[in-house]
């Protein structure tokens, strides 16, 4: 089972790049397809070269699809809507953002379920499908994530939701910091609580998302301080 990415002309990937990273770094199967399988610009000017079209990936075979916001003109069209019919009937998970959410409500798979047009929520899942507004997409992340069980467990989403919508450094980051030098303080820079900050962390773990960022910086944003003990 994959994970099916759609991008066209205008695709705002900022709203999709946390989803990806998650999806990448816990061995999730991706594949980034266009309409035609030709290259796409996005919103912020990246070129990206799709591996194949839409229809090359069998709907059999899609655990999730992933519809970015943008202008949705060329994609809001019959046999993009028949795709996404396919998918949810065989079982997969649709998670729509922005003006995404539309193309998934023109195929008329919202009808009669809670979603971002139905209600103020930012993020919504119901019968399989999440939607979300364009300013939800951490929460839109998240959501998904928890949707296909990427936790491992609940101090792994706790962990990941502090650090990826309230800006929380992660023990092991802190500690990171603390030994190199940069934030002084003796407690944590005793030789044993480095031992315990270095541990190898579990594979699959999301809160490694947090953690693989190194080397360590020269500096760490001043607004950083406050969540450092």
């Amino acid at each position: 089972m994959k994970t099916v990415v759609l991008l066209y002309d205008t695709s705002c990937i900022y709203e999709i790049v946390i989803l990806n990273y998650f999806l990448k770094v816990t061995g999730k199967e991706m594949q980034f397809v266009s309409l035609d399988g030709k290259e796409i610009t996005t919103t912020e000017g990246y070129r990206i070269l799709p591996e194949d079209r839409l229809g090359s990936a069998d709907p059999k075979d899609v655990e999730l699809l992933v519809i970015p916001g943008g202008d949705i003109e060329k994609i809001d069209i019959p046999e993009v809507w028949k795709y996404l019919k396919s998918v949810k009937d065989l079982g997969g998970r649709i998670a729509a953002i922005c003006a995404g959410v539309d193309v998934v409500e023109h195929a008329g798979l919202l009808e009669g379920i809670e979603s971002t047009l139905s209600g103020e929520k930012d993020v919504v899942t119901s019968d399989r499908i999440t939607t979300s507004r364009a300013n939800g997409y951490v929460d839109f992340a998240i959501e998904v994530a928890k949707q296909l069980e990427l936790f491992e467990d609940e101090a792994d989403l706790q962990e990941t939701i502090a650090f990826w919508r309230e800006f929380v450094l992660p023990h092991r980051r802190r500690c990171r910091l603390l030994s190199s030098g940069i934030i002084d303080n003796p407690y944590h820079n005793s030789p044993e609580r480095r031992s315990a900050c270095w541990r190898r962390p579990r594979p699959g773990r999301l809160r490694i998302c947090c953690r693989s960022i190194s080397p360590a910086p020269a500096r760490i944003p001043a607004c950083a301080h406050r969540y450092i003990p």
